[in-house]
Order: C-alpha cells, then structure tokens, then sequence
C-alpha cells in the first residue's frame, strides 16, 4: 500500500495519486484538492521514482519533440521527452485495472518545486477525462451573469483578452485564462465547463464548475461581428481547440462525438472583434436571446 495518497477532484472527476514519497504540491494544484469524507474516485494514477526512462523497442506509433507514443496490450505508453535534448524523462500508461495508470518520473525530475504541477502535467490528464466524458481546451473561461463562456483559440489570438474585456464592462469572473473542461450533466439536459490546476502564463486559475452557455471564437478584426457556427463547421472549430491525445486509438472520434452532443445544446460563434466595449456587448446580447428563447 502506497504511504502517501493525493485526492483531487477535476472537472467532477476523482483523481487519485499514489506514491512511496512525498510530493510537493504549489501552485494552483491545492485549490483541486477533494473532500476526503465526499471523493468519489475516477481514476488511480501510481506515481513511481526511476533512474531511467526505458522505451519500448518497438517503433513509436507517433512521435514529436516533446512526445513519443508506443501501442501495447492495454492501450499505450506516452514517454515524455526534453524537446532540445531528446532526453525521456516520464512514461505514463495503462495499469492492470480499468481507470488505473502508472506514471515512471526520472529522479531529477522530483527535486522540482513544482512537482506535483508536473506530474499532473504527464499524466495523460487529456485521456482520463476524455474516458469520463470530459474534453479539455485550450481556452480562456469566464463566469458571467448568463453563465459560463469560453473563448477558445490558439495562444495570441486574444482569448484572455476578451475575457479581461468581460471583466471590465460586464462584471465577469475570469475562471482560468488558458484551460478549460467541457462535459453533459448525467441526464444530458446541460454542458457544464470546469477549470484545470494549469492555466498557462496567463496567471488566472480558479476551482469553478458551472453551466456551460456558449463557446467564442475570437479571430482579431476591424469591426466587432458575430457569427453563429452550426453543424460541421462548430464541431471543427472546437475540436480545432481541443487538447487531445490523438495518437490514442479512438481517442479523437471519441472527442468528436461527444463534441457532437454539446454543439446540439449550446451556440457557437465565430466572433470577429477588436479590443473594445462593443465586443463584449455584441455576445452578451447573443446570450441574453438564447437564454430567452
């Protein structure tokens, strides 16, 4: 039995860790740790200390600076690399039970302040929600007075500016400037978004679940205008902002059809917008209609 165990809770699901060692935890990671009295746990993640990361003979199924993939009996194992030196220094795979994995750190690795932030990181988080119907984004998430929005887009587009527009002219919360956690409630009447431990270099993490009521697309423009997005080209412009695992079999038609049930729920809009007060008005009034319809 592991000496030491971590509950958090994410996006409603329970991530448990366990190890032989203590892990320092700073950061975001203390507001996602769970009720130990109420946690339900989702998925079991074992934590072990290695001198080193030893890859599988066979050829990767896909490979990057940053990653390697190797396909085994039970799913896969991600090695994590240095993108400059190539140098492994996580693996991350299946364990022998369903909703169990095993995360392998290089000993080096674990002398870092921040190093439970990134074992959280490596450890495939993208995957295990996506098992529990959860679809991570690369996004910048607010709390409004119509609920929660998110503005996905690439890093520079303005997805954190707009939200600190929505801050200034409409009374909103800024959830996390760079991540957020879309799913459906249980009964699939609603889409909910979550926050996550990381959020970038935008600074701006917090622990809110909410209602999910629209997603924006900022694209920086001339003019403020607002374009609804429906069928093909809305599940395209989310999954386009999703962060998946696709080197995973399954895993990217997995994220499409649960894509294809949120796009049914809430709006998505393409919003072509400067950096002013009328960007923020032109969605607000979208919002204010659908929520009246």
């Amino acid at each position: 039995m592991s000496e030491y165990i971590y509950k958090y809770n994410i996006a409603g699901v329970g991530i448990e860790l366990n190890s032989d060692f203590p892990i320092k935890s700073l950061q975001n990671i203390p507001l996602f740790e769970a009720d130990p009295d109420s946690f339900a746990s989702g998925a079991v993640i074992r934590v072990c200390e290695a001198e080193t990361i030893v890859k599988p003979h066979a050829a990767p199924a896909f490979s990057s600076n940053y990653v390697e993939s190797f396909p085994n009996p039970s799913g896969c194992v991600m090695i994590r690399k240095h993108p400059r030196t190539g140098e492994a220094f996580a693996a991350f795979g299946e364990g022998n039970s369903a909703n169990e994995y095993v995360l392998a750190v290089k000993s080096n690795e674990l002398a870092n302040e921040a190093v439970m932030h990134r074992i959280l990181l490596y450890a495939g988080l993208p995957h295990i929600l996506l098992q529990k119907g959860r679809l991570m984004l690369h996004a910048s998430y607010i709390s409004s007075a119509s609920g929660g929005v998110v503005f996905a887009a690439a890093s520079g587009v303005g997805k954190s500016t707009q939200a600190r527009l929505w801050e200034e002219y409409a009374g909103a919360e800024t959830v996390n400037g760079d991540r957020a956690v879309m799913w459906l409630t249980d009964d699939k009447s609603e889409v909910m978004v979550g926050s996550m431990p990381f959020c970038g270099t935008s600074a701006v993490c917090k622990n809110i679940d909410t209602r999910l009521c629209a997603v924006a697309l900022p694209v920086q423009a001339s003019e403020n205008r607002l374009v609804r997005l429906n069928g093909v080209k809305a599940i395209k412009a989310i999954i386009e902002n999703a962060v998946i695992e696709d080197w995973r079999s399954g895993e990217a038609n997995a994220a499409a059809a649960l894509v294809c049930e949120i796009v049914e729920r809430i709006p998505v809009y393409r919003l072509y917008c400067r950096i002013d007060e009328q960007a923020v008005r032109i969605l607000e009034e979208a919002l204010k209609h659908e929520t009246h319809k």
